[in-house]
């Protein structure tokens, strides 16, 4: 985020779950907020973080001032007609502001060898499937400019990696389900480190076009 434009100013996030982003985001930026559509993440981000944050959908509230960033981290993937929710981003955003995401890239190497058993293909929970050039294109009608595209890094501890590949089965299943019933639990907790796999991409776009916030 940084390479895209200096921290500071007001930054929202859509899809704040129990805030840890925000929680992080408020050192470096002078107000912060953020929506989730489950009321019980937002309830402990502000009963325990102190957080500005908010129940339900963000398409649905209105503001009293624009935001400099909008953040919508591994959430558009899971919402109806995403593009109701660009062009809510767009009326939050002040002019030249910044939306940043991740979200899965089906154009990725990993996601055309995987093809339909692909690690983000996984319905009724994600219901779009976007690649960079797609995401801008639709960014693109609401006044958006892509200024940077990447892939994202996720930090996994050895726990998490064993857990997940547990509940998928197999071989691979069973082996993982093992080692995690005989090896110390605060080892694999403690042991872990940042993985990219290519396949989620991370996307700034500015806000070239303002939008009128109602």
């Amino acid at each position: 985020m940084a390479r895209v434009r200096p921290h500071g100013g007001a930054l929202f996030e859509i899809g704040c779950a129990y805030g840890f982003f925000l929680d992080e985001a408020r050192r470096m930026y002078a107000r912060v907020a953020g929506a989730d559509v489950s009321p019980e993440p937002i309830a402990w981000a502000a009963r325990h973080l102190g957080l500005d944050v908010r129940p339900g959908d963000v398409r649905a509230m209105r503001f009293d001032e624009p935001f400099d960033v909008i953040c919508c981290w591994d959430t558009i993937e899971h919402v109806p007609e995403p593009d109701t929710l660009v062009a809510a981003a767009a009326r939050m955003l002040k002019p030249g502001g910044v939306f940043f995401a991740t979200t899965g890239d089906i154009e990725s190497a990993n996601a055309r060898r995987r093809g339909a058993r692909w690690r983000q293909i996984h319905p009724p929970t994600h219901v779009n499937y976007f690649s960079p050039r797609t995401l801008g294109t639709m960014l693109g009608r609401f006044g958006f400019r892509v200024v940077s595209s990447g892939t994202a890094s996720y930090y996994h501890t050895a726990n998490s990696v064993l857990s997940t590949l547990a509940l998928r089965g197999g071989a691979a299943g069973r082996l993982s389900a093992a080692a995690v019933a005989v090896l110390p639990g605060a080892l694999l907790r403690r042991l872990g480190g940042w993985i990219d796999l290519g396949d989620t991409m991370f996307l700034a776009a500015r806000l070239d076009t303002p939008q009128v916030m109602p």
